[in-house]
């Protein structure tokens, strides 16, 4: 009994206390890496028998070990229609956003493109490809790969409508929560 009260007793009491504080400090360390993201699609926006598709609402990411450069806005990316140029579903990317100190550069073709998107059928951000700027139309041709191929976009992109070009790309599986 003397055994039980002096060492047992004292050492159960004190695993007790150290568990305590770590369970504590689990949703302090988890919840320090959520960060309010906006979901941008790498698929399909048009849909047959679908209900609209609203991109507007952001949700919650584990961005844990994710350095974020204050001048870049950070998206995750949902489905995989750019997977053949490096991003792919749950990534999250950086991008650098239009405004009067960046615009679009000479080498745009082939860079991906941040594009607002606000139709019958979806609402939100999505990423493609930039192809042929279309002086015409004040618009750019844009692409997105399906079953590993170069796919044309329904119709070219206005210039208004392009906000900024992928320039970071974080590959991990984020959860949506």
């Amino acid at each position: 009994m003397d055994f039980l009260t002096s060492v047992l007793f004292p050492v159960i009491v004190l695993l007790a206390i150290m568990f305590y504080r770590i369970y504590k400090m689990k949703p302090q360390m988890t919840n320090s890496d959520l960060v309010s993201l906006y979901m941008v699609e790498a698929g399909p926006t048009k849909r047959f028998f679908r209900q609209r598709q609203d991109f507007t609402t952001p949700i919650e990411v584990d961005c844990g070990g994710v350095v974020m450069n204050d001048k870049l806005r950070y998206f995750v990316v949902k489905n995989n229609c750019m997977r053949l140029k490096g991003i792919k579903d749950g990534d999250i990317i950086g991008v650098k956003m239009f405004d009067h100190n960046f615009s679009m550069p000479d080498d745009y073709k082939g860079k991906i493109s941040l594009i607002y998107l606000h139709d019958k059928n979806f609402r939100g951000y999505k990423i493609r490809e930039l192809g042929d700027y279309k002086s015409d139309i004040n618009s750019y041709e844009t692409y997105h790969y399906k079953g590993g191929k170069l796919n044309k976009s329904s119709r070219p992109h206005s210039t208004e409508a392009i906000k900024g070009l992928v320039v970071e790309v974080h590959h991990k599986d984020y959860l949506y929560n």
